[in-house]
């Protein structure tokens, strides 16, 4: 049952989070978009470019290229690496460092730079047990996708700041 206080008090609550500037994510005007079409120029057959898709849909219309948009982002050079982090008494490796990076650029339809040829990299490290090499292999492949979506994440904090004026 919800009592007459409890509703005071949720009410309270909520009237002094919004009086010191409490804004739900994406609630604010400043957070939107400032241009309405995007074309990703990439290895479409990426886990990277479809999670980078996949984030952006939504947000901005996604136009297959060679379609006319006012912002085209091409990502370059994707790229995974394993190496041994550390290694056990005998000589066998007990921790990887996974490291996902990609190039990124964007540009107007006009070729005017808006950001600028940027290398973005994300890593973690990869805790390899001993009589474990079967699920290895599988916990490799999960945590390269989640790397591919931290990435993408990267990426698309860096589109959303593009701010395009009316004259661009």
């Amino acid at each position: 049952m919800f009592s007459a206080k409890k509703f005071v008090i949720a009410s309270f609550a909520t009237m002094l989070m919004t009086a010191c500037g409490f804004h739900l994510r994406g609630a604010t005007s400043m957070t939107a978009v400032t241009y309405s079409t995007l074309s990703i120029v990439a290895d479409q057959k990426s886990n990277l470019t479809t999670q980078l898709q996949d984030i952006m849909r939504g947000q901005v219309i996604l136009v297959k290229p060679p379609a006319p948009a006012q912002v085209i982002a091409e990502i370059g050079e994707i790229s995974h690496s394993k190496a041994v982090s550390n290694t056990n008494s005998a000589g066998r490796a007990v921790e990887y460092r996974l490291t996902t990076s990609a190039t990124l650029q964007a540009y107007t339809a006009q070729k005017n730079q808006l950001i600028p040829p940027s290398r973005i990299s994300v890593s973690r490290t990869l805790s390899a047990g001993d009589g474990y090499d079967t699920s290895l292999d599988l916990e490799t492949a999960r945590l390269y996708n989640d790397l591919d979506i931290e990435l993408a994440t990267q990426m698309q904090y860096r589109l959303r700041s593009i701010k395009l004026s009316a004259s661009k």
